[in-house]
């Protein structure tokens, strides 16, 4: 059960907390590679163009910029695929609480993801000059990767999304977050790691030989610092009539081996 770096020595949020936790979501696997994001030059080169560091808005935006201006290895190359990575499968999260919270018995991953595709091969139709992960094998290997810290990136998804005239919208280079936002994003991210870690989808049961087991692995997925206070948030997700346009074709798409 790995915790969150994001205290100071009084249990306070420390001034770092934005690199810190930046550093886990994208790579919540490897201990090495938070130390080497946070320990890069490039990252320091952040924090001195601020004052104070807390100030300063991580995202996409200030992730591209760096990692194109600042030629260091491969790490720089590799944060921005890991910051949409992470972000596709938040996505797969927050789809799975929606559906949870529109019938309960009939929430799954593999619903999930088929809505995301759908979704993504309309995204890719619409912009055709941009290439989107949008396989199954891709989302498998992102979910692999990043559900540790799934709910996190739904959280980030939830603070940074904004009203349009006719729908919500969510601009990539809005994706951001600051030292004052961090505990509204986590307080959305507990509301996404309990149903996910209590919540065991459809279809699964439990045998001798493979016990079922929840959408979150709660000795993988990520925790806030017990000392650290964060408000409690209940998010409300709207199930849309395109969501049950797209699931009304998911099982005819899995009977025939639609992908």
């Amino acid at each position: 059960m790995p915790v969150l770096p994001l205290t100071d020595e009084k249990g306070d949020l420390a001034d770092d907390a934005p690199l810190s936790l930046l550093a886990v979501m994208c790579f919540p696997r490897s201990r090495q590679r938070q130390q080497e994001f946070f320990a890069a030059r490039w990252a320091r080169a952040i924090i001195s163009r601020e004052s104070p560091p807390k100030d300063f808005s991580l995202g996409l935006e200030a992730v591209t910029l760096l990692a194109e201006a600042t030629p260091l290895d491969q790490q720089t190359k590799k944060l921005r695929r890991n910051f949409l990575r992470g972000l596709l499968v938040g996505e797969i999260l927050a789809y799975i609480c929606c559906l949870y919270q529109n019938n309960p018995t009939s929430a799954s991953r593999s619903k999930a993801q088929y809505l995301q595709r759908r979704n993504l091969d309309a995204a890719a139709r619409e912009h055709s000059s941009i290439e989107l992960p949008r396989s199954e094998r891709s989302q498998q290997e992102n979910w692999d990767e990043f559900s540790p810290v799934a709910h996190l990136w739904a959280g980030l998804m939830m603070i940074s999304k904004t009203p349009s005239s006719d729908s919500d919208s969510l601009d990539l280079n809005e994706l951001r977050f600051t030292h004052d936002d961090i505990p509204e994003l986590l307080g959305i991210a507990e509301f996404f790691r309990k149903i996910g870690e209590d919540l065991t989808p459809s279809g699964q049961r439990p045998t001798s030989k493979s016990p079922a087991t929840t959408v979150l692995n709660p000795d993988e997925t990520w925790k806030c610092p017990a000392e650290l206070k964060i408000p409690q948030i209940e998010t409300e997700l709207v199930f849309d009539d395109d969501m049950s346009r797209i699931l009304n074709t998911y099982n005819y798409a899995k009977l025939y081996g639609l992908k």
